[in-house]
């Protein structure tokens, strides 16, 4: 499917396969047997914004975005349930193990896990449609248990979040939040104070600028404890009390 977006009145042409864009489809809830081409248009060219840099950046951009939208098995199955419904040809395969499914479309390949309880591998790079540095919704982000802690926010920093979030001026913050991707959850490592305050505020779709590298749920533990333990010690260094 090609779609024409406008993001912040600058023309951007991609093409999309229908699979990719009949989950999407699902995702927000559009009607069956119609057609989406418009509506899917819209809604990219709405969560593309800013334009940023050149017209290949934008489309990693989007189809970055197109990753996270449909990367979801619950989506998947009813999707493929609609299929059926419909006689269409399934493109995915259900297992008893759990959901595989592989979704080409123009530099997406989404290899979903057979078992949820298979360990993850840390990718040693960024898949191609994750970038660096990118906006990552709330919903997006996954804080391990061991982290959100009291003693990981600054009340200080919280209140202003609270405020920052309340004006509508959060995605402007800076710097970036440290996100670890380990091929299927973003793991939050550090700005919990960010975090949080959108979850008290039911702001589920507020984005979030962040800086992104590949890394592990453990990575992430070892780089928040680590940045923990120097902002104590800066802190409360006995050596740099008078006297």
């Amino acid at each position: 499917m090609k779609l024409e977006l406008s993001i912040d009145a600058k023309p951007l042409d991609i093409e999309i396969d229908d699979v990719v864009a009949g989950l999407l489809a699902v995702r927000l809830d559009l009607p069956a047997n119609a057609d989406h081409q418009a509506a899917l248009a819209r809604y990219l060219s709405e969560k593309g914004a800013p334009w940023l840099l050149d017209e290949e950046h934008m489309r990693r951009r989007i189809l970055r975005r197109l990753t996270l939208d449909i990367a979801d098995p619950a989506l998947v199955i009813r999707h493929h349930m609609a299929e059926e419904r419909t006689a269409a040809t399934s493109r995915g395969v259900l297992t008893q193990a759990g959901v595989t499914t592989v979704l080409l479309a123009r530099r997406i390949d989404i290899t979903m896990l057979r078992d949820s309880r298979s360990p993850v591998c840390s990718p040693v790079r960024l898949p191609a449609g994750v970038l660096g540095r990118d906006y990552l919704k709330y919903s997006q982000l996954s804080v391990a248990d061991e982290l959100f802690a009291r003693e990981f926010l600054d009340n200080a920093a919280l209140e202003e979040a609270l405020a920052t979030i309340g004006c509508g001026s959060m995605r402007a913050a800076r710097p970036a939040m440290k996100v670890f991707f380990d091929g299927c959850k973003f793991w939050l490592a550090g700005h919990f104070h960010r975090y949080e305050a959108a979850r008290r505020l039911g702001a589920r779709h507020q984005e979030f600028w962040c800086e992104i590298q590949p890394g592990s749920k453990g990575d992430t533990l070892r780089y928040a404890s680590t940045r923990a333990a120097s902002f104590t010690r800066v802190r409360y260094d006995p050596s740099t009390s008078a006297g």
